[in-house]
């Protein structure tokens, strides 16, 4: 079965890119689809010659098996009036739109945490600390004009600290969250904060400091029981051996990347909440019933400050992902501007041949980072046009449901001796109708990904700490005195 890519049936991405169902029955059943994936994924590849084919000669030849196919007629530049722009001001109808989703607790928001932080080197993201980061900072020699820059802003004091309030990443982006949904309560007089339901996603390592942090901190103001909770699982890597792509046990473990986190939440037993303070594991059909009631779902990195500096979601996206959703959209992808120095990520780009406006992760870019740095360098530094990490998920059962039906597809990256699995999330555009949208004046990518992004991060931590209403919050809620 192929679908379109869009409400309107033009272009057929899915055909082109086509996804591996993967079976969620249960941790066996989702291993050895991944195997049967993987095995037939290299078979297409190497035809007759995977038999002679080791794990070394796999790697090396991994950014040509994962290359979109269609990548040479991938266009990278937007025409004028080819995305949806959203709108800087929206009207009181757009208003009321988002405002009666929110009081009805028709929508569900994501935030997702369990990333590994590899390129930053730190740790999980949720639990770090302005001080940990300018330790970092100072740590490192190459920074020093950073530093130099943030003692006189007074973030760094002369004795190495720091005035910023010592609430973490994570917390930061919660209570941000939590004073958003105050404030629109505060205007109409309604619970706004109590009607929402939240799904944290979280690691093992971090997983049990995260879920008491939200308890010793009355949840941030939410109702308890709409807190949901997710540990994403690590698996080991795959190797081959005479052809056959086999479960590595030998090799460690790691997250499979957040597409594998989505299909993990549609498993059953894997969401869990507190009633009556006691952990409480739902089951898949459970879940299936809260997504459900649900018209809407956001999903966020908790590392993106510009959710701090702009005073966490706003509505104008939101309701412009209303009227795409009117439109028959399933979910809508922001863009943003590429960053100095280039990030590499999901990239935005128009398949000419499959008439289909597509969103592609740069490592199906045909290029290898390893082998080709300079090549993959001037590679995403041509990209114009950056997935935001903030999706838009219209209908999220039915995407799930889509997800489900049809897997992602192969994304593998060589690590400690094996392959593992890598899709990501924004590959759901190749699954289901799916709108792209940017501000009129296109801002840059933010998020605190490398060394390079801690000194705009902690800029923007300070002007949180200055919002009105920030710090009597965390006072509130027993983060500061």
């Amino acid at each position: 079965m192929v679908g379109p890519i869009g409400p309107s049936g033009t272009g057929s991405a899915r055909a082109v890119y086509w996804p591996h169902r993967i079976n969620l029955s249960t941790n066996d059943t989702f291993i050895n689809s991944w195997r049967d994936a993987i095995q037939g994924s290299l078979q297409s590849f190497y035809r007759g010659g995977l038999q002679r084919t080791s794990f070394q000669g796999v790697s090396r030849d991994l950014h040509t098996i994962g290359a979109y196919p269609n990548l040479r007629f991938v266009e990278r530049m937007a025409m004028d009036g080819q995305i949806k722009i959203i709108p800087p001001t929206i009207g009181q109808s757009h208003e009321q739109a988002v405002f009666n989703m929110f009081l009805q607790g028709h929508s569900l928001t994501r935030h997702d945490a369990a990333g590994e932080a590899t390129r930053l080197g730190l740790g999980t993201k949720y639990v770090l600390t302005p001080q940990q980061l300018v330790d970092s900072l100072l740590a490192d020699s190459a920074m020093a004009a950073q530093v130099e820059r943030l003692r006189s802003e007074g973030i760094i004091t002369p004795d190495n600290g720091t005035n910023l309030y010592p609430i973490s990443m994570g917390e930061r982006h919660m209570l941000q969250t939590a004073l958003k949904f105050r404030n629109m309560g505060l205007e109409t007089g309604e619970d706004i904060l109590g009607n929402q339901y939240n799904l944290v996603i979280m690691n093992e390592a971090t997983s049990d400091e995260i879920v008491q942090g939200f308890a010793d901190h009355s949840y941030f103001g939410f109702d308890p029981e709409k807190c949901l909770f997710m540990t994403q699982s690590p698996y080991h890597g795959f190797n081959i051996a005479d052809g056959s792509v086999y479960y590595d046990y030998k090799s460690p473990k790691h997250l499979y990347n957040h597409g594998a986190m989505v299909m993990q939440l549609m498993m059953d037993g894997q969401v869990f909440t507190f009633l009556n303070s006691e952990r409480w594991h739902m089951s898949r059909a459970d879940f299936r019933l809260i997504l459900k009631q649900m018209m809407h779902m956001i999903a966020y990195n908790i590392e993106d400050y510009g959710y701090l500096i702009d005073e966490g979601f706003d509505n104008n996206a939101i309701a412009s992902a209303l009227d795409a959703r009117r439109a028959g959209y399933s979910m809508v992808m922001e863009l943003v501007g590429q960053k100095s120095p280039p990030q590499s990520g999901g990239f935005w780009g128009r398949d000419s041949l499959a008439n289909a406006d597509i969103v592609i992760e740069s490592d199906s870019a045909g290029i290898s980072k390893a082998l080709y740095p300079d090549e993959f360098q001037a590679f995403i530094s041509g990209i114009s046009l950056l997935n935001k990490n903030f999706n838009q998920y219209l209908n999220p059962l039915d995407v799930m449901d889509a997800v489900l039906a049809y897997g992602f597809p192969i994304h593998l990256k060589a690590q400690d001796g094996a392959l593992y699995p890598q899709p990501p999330q924004g590959d759901i555009n190749f699954l289901v109708p799916t709108a792209f949208c940017r501000r009129t004046i296109i801002p840059p990518i933010t998020g605190i990904k490398e060394k390079a992004d801690i000194p705009p991060g902690l800029t923007a931590f300070a002007a949180q700490d200055r919002m009105p209403g920030f710090a009597e919050l965390a006072q509130e809620y027993g983060f500061i005195r």
